[in-house]
């Protein structure tokens, strides 16, 4: 069976991790002032401590890189550094997949991207692929038409709300 892989990096993460830690930093300063009676600042802890700025932004790249699988048994997204957090989807799951085109309408400009949806069968958006699919997916197509007897779509929907 074929297996394909696309690596992402979510941008939207970002935010979120990097103030989960410079709020752990800062209870390390504080925790480093107490146990070193040193004064020290956040800034001083990470400039002159690089490693303490490697130790941040290491894990906040790997927490941000993910892999999703589609293979055999469906669709899966990954964490590289926390495998655990994931998601699948199931084939069995899946009644229609659309190739979706996504207008984004901001400020009087109009952004457009392509997409992958998976709709199960209540009507909902179970699983989204936003342009880094695009360069295998015909294969993508494939595969899903082997595997399952759902139903392709194409459509176009403007200014889309995140699941």
């Amino acid at each position: 069976m074929t297996e394909l892989r696309f690596h992402k990096f979510n941008f939207h993460l970002i935010p979120i991790v990097l103030s989960t830690f410079l709020i752990l930093s800062q209870f390390c300063v504080l925790a480093y002032s107490i146990v070193f009676d040193v004064e020290l600042n956040i800034y001083e802890f990470f400039i002159d401590r690089t490693q303490n700025l490697i130790l941040l932004i290491f894990p906040l790249l790997l927490i941000c890189y993910n892999v999703v699988i589609i293979d055999e048994k469906g669709f899966k997204r990954v964490a590289i550094l926390f495998p655990l957090i994931r998601k699948n989807v199931k084939w069995n799951k899946i009644k229609y997949y659309a190739k979706v085109t996504e207008f984004y309408k901001k400020k009087g400009q109009i952004n457009k991207k392509k997409a992958l949806w998976l709709i199960d069968k209540k009507g909902y958006l179970i699983f989204r692929l936003e342009d880094d699919y695009q360069y295998k997916s015909e294969r993508i197509f494939d595969v899903i038409s082997k595997i399952t007897d759902t139903k392709g779509l194409s459509i176009e929907v403007n200014n889309p709300i995140s699941p």
